[in-house]
């Protein structure tokens, strides 16, 4: 684990961590705050943990900055001589599931408040979570300059707390699932610490930045534009200082040896000696791995310096599970099973 957090005091860590905190926090039913600086995928990784719990796993996103008090309490209704109050029909009744409640220190401190019994006993006035389900709070660091408030010591104490880290092997696997354009996980694999360049102490107000919320804005961008992007376009989107440098990446980007050569001939192809060259057709080739190509590609990656090779075959699998049946790849893990470990 990473030092604690100069911040907030919380401990830092990384995506790979948090899914072993939000099993925990599932095993428990131990409310969990995760707080992280804007667009570091906090989000993304609550829906990736919850999609491996299974068919029919719940998921509740609910957003505290929109609440006021009695929507956490419900509608009260008359019955016969007494009051009743009637939950939000969005609040879980059965089943298994997970409950995010987003941007919990931007809401207002009574809202904050009112989340106080749900915390601690899983219950607001009559209202019961089911056994089955667990509650995950997010919410920006206060150094962040968003709209986020201190939160009450009662709350702090009804959970535990972290704080993520962006973490570039982490958001490499994550980027290859999500079909990320090759050359941004070329470029932020060289350039890592750029992937999430925000400083809140010296951020100009409105300018935008680049964090993996952005990066995949740009990615989206250059699918649908189906061209090298314009320097404008990509600093509107992850920022004048990483959007410099991604730009002038690309000329080097362009000038690689064609993937098709590559698999049609992957013993004669030519391989770059720059590593952003390298980490651009490594990232190529995990975008084209298939079970059936993949002794082309290994054999392509064999030719490259050792450590571009492992990282290429870890990409590789990362991007396409299912070449770990392969041959190419059982041959291969057994030549490196040094190198893996």
């Amino acid at each position: 684990m990473s030092t604690p957090s100069e911040s907030a005091g919380l401990p830092v860590i990384t995506p790979q961590e948090l899914i072993e905190f939000l099993a925990l926090a599932k095993a428990t039913k131990l409310p969990l705050m995760v707080r992280g600086g804007p667009g570091v995928g906090k989000s993304s990784i609550f829906r990736q943990f919850a999609a491996t719990q299974g068919k029919g796993y719940g998921y509740l996103d609910s957003r505290a900055i929109y609440l006021d008090p009695t929507d956490i309490k419900g509608f009260p209704r008359v019955n016969g001589k007494v009051t009743e109050w009637l939950p939000p029909a969005e609040f879980p009744t059965q089943g298994e599931g997970m409950w995010v409640i987003e941007e919990l220190p931007s809401a207002a401190p009574a809202v904050q408040a009112a989340f106080y019994q749900l915390m601690l006993d899983r219950q607001i006035s009559a209202y019961r979570l089911p056994d089955g389900w667990f509650i995950v709070a997010t919410g920006n660091r206060l150094i962040d300059k968003g709209v986020v408030n201190r939160m009450p010591s009662p709350l702090v104490s009804r959970m535990w707390h972290v704080e993520l880290q962006v973490s570039t092997d982490a958001w490499t696997e994550h980027a290859l699932d999500r079909g990320i354009v090759p050359e941004l996980i070329a470029f932020f694999r060289l350039r890592s610490g750029l992937l999430n360049n925000f400083d809140p102490k010296n951020w100009v107000a409105d300018a935008p930045y680049c964090c993996p919320r952005t990066v995949e804005f740009l990615s989206r961008l250059m699918q649908a534009r189906n061209g090298k992007p314009s320097l404008k376009l990509v600093c509107a989107t992850i920022g004048e200082s990483a959007g410099i440098e991604f730009y002038s990446f690309l000329d080097v980007y362009k000038e690689l040896p064609s993937l098709d050569a590559i698999l049609l001939d992957p013993d004669v192809a030519p391989v770059p000696e720059k590593p952003a060259a390298l980490y651009a057709v490594m990232a190529g080739l995990a975008r084209k791995v298939t079970p059936q190509n993949a002794d082309r590609v290994f054999r392509y990656l064999a030719r490259m310096p050792k450590e571009f090779e492992v990282c290429g075959v870890r990409d590789c699998q990362r991007a396409n599970k299912g070449i770990t049946q392969s041959k190419a790849f059982t041959e291969w893990a057994v030549r490196n099973a040094g190198a893996l470990s």
